[in-house]
């Protein structure tokens, strides 16, 4: 190791502002001398001092060096620990010590407050005046500022849009502050109210700052103007009484002066020393009333409006207003593209699907008799198929001016078909060939959730318990028998088996039975429910 390197310390404690040195030491182990270098790094280069970046060690000698950090006094500079490598290198050998330390920036305090305007003013009407207050942080440290007001004479109120300002280091903010006076009164001179806006950092109650500012509180009337104006209403009011006045129109107000035809016209007018006032459209006289009125028309053409005002004979001299009315522009008329309801045949309850397409003047459209009205920007709806019928649905498309077009279109809707209750479970003939020389055959069945069961053999049709056998004879041809079953509801289900007639040996007709299923043939509807009887 041809020399070794050493700090005095390293933590390095400073004051913004001020200049800390941090002394080097440097043993020279070689039997040479040397010359070495000083570099820092990890802190910003203009808080460090090199005065001396190059010096020559002798051999074995040990050499001292002073390195001085001195960050400025600005917010920029913020109070905290800043890690650094301080490296010394030999110029000759080219080996290197690098030896790590920490500086520790120390706070620094201070908050300064600005107050604009410095004067305001209230009134009765004004109630408060409005203050801008600029609060700037010029220290290096964050602060919450907590804000107060305060007045000698406790006659100020004061309120901010925030009393807590948070501040970082190097931060400026501006907030409101409304101050109004506490008391009012109507006859007064003017009194002015000097106040002054305080702020006391919450994390160090020594950091403060402050700002001075004025309040003039003005009464509704001074003592000096309410003399005189007292004195020129009494000389107002002799001056008028002595000294009539000829009538007079003193304003005409129109609603508008550029309508759109169908658009109504409000006439408004004020007249004074007259006891009615005259209105003429193009000279033509179209109203008189009261001195002071309004009037509501629906003119179809511009023109000229002129008021008069009468008394006792005597008439004022015309105030006229001039107005245009513009043709209303049309809108196209609303067009309907397409029209359509999927499927056309429906079970009550199912949901139908509306598509359509219409023009783009289309501004409303309507379903009926649903009474729903449709998106014009969408193209389809879904809607439930309540009703039972042939159902007419109509398409009302309207356009701005309220023209109305109208397309149909029917869908039948049948009631949905009650699911039977009853079920047969079996029904079977035996045999399935008729011997015929003997005729006979057996019939088995039995059935579940019927209210009644009938039984056709051909000759006629006779009510049979649920489960039983019965024989038949006589059988000389093809023959079919009908086991009928109804349910609570009135639905009704059936089977048919077919018993052939043959020798024995003769195979049984394909076509002999199936599987039970409810009857959709009409029938008279008795309890309420569709089905046959």
């Amino acid at each position: 190791m041809s020399f070794d390197a050493r700090l005095s310390t390293d933590q390095v404690p400073v004051d913004p502002g001020v200049a800390t040195p941090l002394v080097i030491v440097v043993d020279n182990r070689s039997d040479d001398a040397h010359q070495f270098e000083i570099q820092v790094e990890g802190i910003d280069l203009e808080w460090v001092a090199v005065p001396v970046p190059l010096f020559r060690v002798g051999a074995q000698e040990s050499h001292t060096e002073k390195v001085f950090i001195k960050p400025p006094r600005i917010s920029e500079s913020v109070a905290g620990n800043y890690p650094f490598v301080l490296k010394i290198r030999s110029l000759d050998s080219g080996d290197t010590r690098a030896m790590q330390g920490v500086v520790t920036v120390k706070p620094f305090h201070h908050i300064s407050m600005e107050l604009s305007p410095k004067r305001g003013r209230v009134s009765s009407v004004a109630k408060s005046c409005r203050f801008t207050l600029t609060l700037m942080n010029l220290g290096n440290t964050d602060h919450t500022v907590q804000l107060m007001g305060s007045d000698p004479e406790n006659q100020c109120a004061f309120e901010f849009e925030r009393e807590g300002v948070t501040l970082t280091a190097g931060q400026q903010t501006t907030i409101a502050v409304g101050v109004s006076a506490t008391s009012s009164r109507f006859l007064a001179n003017p009194r002015l109210h000097g106040f002054t806006i305080s702020g006391r950092s919450r994390e160090a109650s020594a950091v403060a700052c402050s700002a001075q500012g004025q309040l003039e509180q003005r009464a509704m009337v001074s003592p000096g103007s309410a003399v005189f104006a007292l004195v020129l209403a009494l000389l107002v009011v002799g001056w008028w009484m002595i000294f009539p006045k000829p009538p007079k129109v003193e304003s005409l107000i129109l609603s508008s002066k550029a309508l759109v035809e169908g658009e109504k016209l409000t006439v408004s007018w004020r007249a004074s020393q007259a006891d009615k006032v005259e209105l003429y459209l193009n000279d033509r006289l179209f109203f008189a009333g009261k001195a002071s009125d309004q009037y509501e028309m629906t003119p179809t053409e511009g023109g000229i409006i002129k008021a008069v005002a009468y008394r006792d004979g005597k008439r004022s001299p015309e105030v006229s207003e001039a107005f245009t009315v513009n043709p209303k522009e049309r809108a196209d008329p609303p067009r309907i593209e397409s029209f359509a309801i999927s499927p056309k045949d429906a079970l009550e309850g199912d949901t139908l699907l509306v598509s359509y397409r219409v023009g783009p003047s289309v501004k409303r459209l309507n379903l009926e008799p649903v009474g729903e009205e449709l998106s014009v920007a969408a193209n389809e709806r879904e809607i439930v198929a309540n009703r039972i019928g042939d159902i007419k649905y109509v398409l009302i498309a309207e356009n701005a001016d309220g023209v109305q077009t109208k397309q149909e279109f029917s869908v039948k809707v049948r009631a949905r078909p009650v699911p039977p209750l009853a079920k047969i479970l079996k029904f079977e003939a035996e045999p399935m060939v008729v011997d015929p020389a003997l005729g006979r055959v057996t019939l088995r069945w039995e059935v579940e959730g019927a209210e009644k069961v009938e039984l056709d053999t051909g000759a006629g049709t006779e009510l049979v318990a649920k489960t039983g056998e019965r024989e038949v004879t006589g059988i000389g041809q093809e023959t079919k028998f009908r086991l009928v079953v109804t349910d609570a509801n009135g639905v009704v289900v059936d089977r048919v088996l077919t018993v052939a007639v043959g020798s024995p040996d003769s195979p049984p007709p394909s076509a002999a039975s199936g599987p039970s299923r409810p009857d959709t043939r009409p029938a008279m509807d008795v309890s309420g429910v569709g089905g046959r009887r």
